[in-house]
């Protein structure tokens, strides 16, 4: 049945070169209305870490963003993450004895904002500092 109009449909558009036109426009209507409807994907990071004396700088512009970070085997870095819009979230995990001696800043401004962090940094130090506006 589904393939009998078809290809009745078909037969005719090839009868009239102006039914191509139609066709056509309402196949661009489509598209645009499709465009419009959806929503923009995330800015989503994720990465997995490792150097000594490193910087990373990390800066993400609208809404949904998400950075999921595990640095391993690494000591003397700064790492640095800006998250500027709604519903942001980062998720840092340093395990295995390493980031000694490093520096961790995370900056979120906007609603929903959230973090989360593990810290194990060997037998030294590290920091991390937070703040959400």
């Amino acid at each position: 049945m589904a393939k009998a109009v078809i290809k009745s449909t078909f037969n005719k558009i090839n009868k009239d070169p102006n039914n191509w036109f139609i066709v056509a426009l309402w196949f661009g209507l489509f598209l645009c209305f499709a465009t419009l409807s959806t929503k923009a994907i995330a800015n989503d990071f994720n990465a997995t870490l490792s150097g000594n004396n490193n910087s990373l700088n990390i800066v993400q512009d609208g809404v949904d963003n998400v950075i999921d970070l595990t640095p391993n085997n690494f000591s003397g870095a700064t790492m640095e993450i800006k998250q500027n819009g709604n519903d942001n979230k980062v998720d840092l995990n340093i395990s295995g004895g390493t980031g000694t001696g490093s520096s961790f800043y995370i900056y979120q401004n906007g609603n929903n904002l959230d973090y989360t962090s593990t810290l194990f940094c060997g037998a030294a130090w590290c920091t991390m500092t937070v703040n959400q506006n």
